[in-house]
């Protein structure tokens, strides 16, 4: 059985869109970072400002609004979490109990093999741009996506901090992939 070298998640920020938080010694955190809080912020002002603007139309917009909302604040709350002291890896906003056979993007910490680091090339209307993930690969060679990054230096900057972390090795794969 080998693990999969093609990136989990599709897409990517052409911008860090979270950063890495030593809390202690005994917990990791990726949290939003400023600049994806302040384009969620901005965002909704400029919805908010249309409609006011176009004040004749009402309902689905209303939603839209309500939706980008409720998006800006969860992501400023979600976060992405190694914790030493639960024995766990989590995504969201709390704690998630992974003791079982039912988590798919959460996993325990003992399970964890390797961090795993990728290239992938997003594109948009407008832009194409590089992304790099770092995932977990767990000893069933399964992976769980943790961030994606838009700076290679960043992502292997704060990989190397994770697996001394974990005490897990890099499988760095990101300039096999982008040749």
């Amino acid at each position: 059985m080998k693990t999969q070298w093609l990136p989990v998640k599709e897409g990517g920020s052409n911008f860090d869109a979270y950063e890495m938080i030593m809390i202690d010694n005994n917990r990791i955190e990726f949290k939003s970072s400023l600049m994806s809080t302040i384009l969620s912020v901005v965002m909704v002002i400029i919805f908010f400002i249309a409609e006011i603007l176009d004040a004749n139309k009402f309902g689905e917009p209303v939603i839209i609004f309500i939706v980008l909302v409720f998006l800006t604040i969860f992501n400023s709350i979600n976060k992405v979490v190694f914790d030493k002291n639960k024995m766990l890896f989590w995504r969201g906003v709390t704690e998630r109990n992974c003791y079982n056979d039912n988590c798919k993007k959460n996993a325990i910490i003992s399970d964890i093999h390797a961090i795993q680091l990728l290239w992938k090339e997003v594109e948009d209307d407008d832009d194409i741009w590089d992304s790099y993930e770092l995932n977990i690969v767990l000893e069933d060679l399964r992976r769980i996506h943790v961030v994606s990054y838009a700076k290679k230096d960043k992502v292997r900057q704060d990989a190397s901090v994770l697996a001394r972390f974990l005490d897990k090795p890099i499988w760095d794969a990101i300039d096999l992939q982008s040749m």
